[in-house]
């Protein structure tokens, strides 16, 4: 497999666990054991590591300093799981590949015992948009925050699906949210930015086009209708890595 030329989260100071650590861990998993990495090629699921003149990057964030950081590198080959960013890298005469994010499935699966959970990560000053909206969507209704291993603040001893299990509705972005589609919950879009709900695969095509990161807004724009209407959310299917095996082998093999 060539795996001398492959960078993961083991390679990287990761300050703690998120949605790009998950992803680098799924990806040895389901993706990394069927490619056959070619000799002159590097590859990293970390964050930015340098590589060789032929080098593919995967790309966990979409914003100006990703972009900046793209252009310092324009000969390297990046995986992005937001199409506009894509389009903006191929304006830059930069190659880059959309693949839809995915994740691994669960054995839990949502018992539907309590209602609202915001499943997410809250802390500290890049998530300060997260915590307007939290606020502004508790003046609307009651649900419980799970964040970097806390119930409400207070440290938790279950697996986190575990205890997503418990809900019937979800409030998320990125990879958080897919993985409460995993368990069978109804999903409110919302992080830095109000996303909406999913209620068709036409909606849900929006939304897998920006990693759920609510970036674009499907059914509508205004939380308290979503909210009313959250039992006409979709689950979709469509959300393992493993399902996005031949994108990947045809990007870097």
């Amino acid at each position: 497999m060539g795996c001398i030329n492959y960078y993961d989260y083991n390679d990287f100071d990761w300050k703690k666990m998120n949605g790009a650590v998950s992803y680098s861990m799924n990806f040895n998993e389901y993706i990394l054991p069927h490619l056959r990495i070619p000799q002159d090629t590097t590859l990293s699921s970390a964050p930015f590591i340098k590589g060789k003149e032929k080098h593919i990057q995967i790309l966990h964030e979409y914003n100006d300093k990703t972009i900046e950081r793209c252009k310092s590198e324009p000969h390297y080959h990046y995986i992005t799981h937001y199409a506009y960013m894509r389009d903006v890298l191929h304006q830059l005469n930069i190659k880059a590949t959309f693949i839809p994010m995915g994740i691994n499935s669960t054995p839990y699966k949502s018992n539907m015992k309590k209602d609202w959970i915001y499943f997410g990560n809250v802390k500290g000053k890049i998530h300060r948009g997260k915590r307007a909206w939290i606020s502004e969507l508790k003046s609307l209704l009651y649900f419980d925050v799970l964040s970097e291993n806390e119930l409400n603040g207070k440290p938790i001893d279950q697996p986190v699906h575990e205890i997503l299990s418990q809900y019937k509705y979800g409030i998320g972005v990125g990879r958080c949210a897919l993985e409460m589609f995993d368990l069978g919950m109804k999903v409110l879009i919302c992080g830095e930015r109000f996303g909406g709900i999913v209620t068709n695969d036409s909606e849900w095509y929006v939304q897998q086009s920006t990693n759920c990161n609510g970036r674009l807004i499907t059914y509508s724009n205004e939380p308290e209708v979503c909210i009313s209407q959250i039992d006409r959310s979709i689950i979709p299917s469509n959300i393992y890595m493993k399902d996005n095996l031949a994108l990947y082998k045809q990007a870097i093999e």
